[in-house]
């Protein structure tokens, strides 16, 4: 009896078995399927943005070829070429923007561990040059306490400039852009804060949305900046939300688990 029992086990235990190994060959086989799909997507972007360049390119010269010649237009005429030009503008946009994200994409760079105020001193070095040139105050505070972040650095640092890029375009001469973190049980707290324009309430829940822009000229934004930071700290396993009052300027929160 003892040995009938012994040897059903030994048959649940062998069949538990084969159903795992079974199991763990079917969750390798759907993630490599899984890996080669998204790296076909990011070829077939990066075709497409690489082919559309050059009908861009052709449609813009010939209209700028037909304004400036001495042909005849009428107003109904002109027309129509301003709309075919903020069309083909648009489209320009769209493929840089997917250019850009595919190149984003494609940072592989594994993460490390990085101490707080070592990575925030680069980011001074690296942003502050250019808030100079527009005018801008730029503080960053250390945290000044040991802490550490498990991240990729490059993507990171890609994340802070098109923060401060944001803060930068919206903030006049004059205002400032600051840096402060903070410490909040196991997360690492960054407020980026401006004293520009401000954000309308009802703009202000679209803002990290893909190809959204506030901009009153949307021709001089591509609608990424702020994705591509919300995609990045969210990778990272952390979170991020603004706050903002029009003419009170904007203060973006991230929070990124600490290692």
């Amino acid at each position: 009896m003892k040995l009938t029992v012994l040897s059903r086990k030994n048959g649940v235990v062998r069949k538990n078995r084969a159903l795992m190994a079974h199991m763990e060959q079917l969750v390798q086989d759907r993630t490599r399927e899984l890996s080669t799909m998204l790296q076909e997507r990011k070829n077939f972007f990066a075709d497409v943005a690489h082919n559309l360049k050059a009908p861009i390119t052709a449609i813009h010269s010939f209209t700028s070829l037909i304004q400036s010649s001495n042909l005849y237009l009428d107003e109904e005429l002109r027309d129509y070429i301003r709309l075919i030009e903020g069309e083909n503008e648009q489209i320009h946009r769209r493929v840089q923007s997917l250019s850009a994200l595919n190149s984003f994409d494609q940072i592989t760079q594994p993460r490390q561990r990085l101490e707080v105020d070592g990575l925030l001193e680069l980011v001074r070095r690296k942003n502050e040059p250019e808030a100079g040139v527009m005018g801008l105050h730029f503080q960053v505070h250390p945290l000044g306490s040991l802490a550490y972040i498990f991240v990729q650095q490059e993507k990171l640092l890609i994340a802070f400039e098109n923060l401060i890029y944001n803060a930068i375009s919206f903030t006049p001469a004059g205002g400032s852009i600051t840096i402060t973190p903070r410490l909040q049980d196991s997360m690492l707290s960054i407020d980026v804060r401006d004293t520009g324009c401000g954000i309308a309430p009802q703009k202000l829940p679209f803002i990290f949305d893909r190809f959204y822009t506030s901009r009153v000229d949307a021709s001089e934004g591509s609608g990424l900046g702020l994705y591509i930071v919300k995609l990045t700290i969210e990778e990272l396993g952390g979170s991020i939300c603004a706050s903002s009052q029009p003419g009170c300027g904007t203060v973006f929160t991230m929070q990124l688990p600490l290692a």
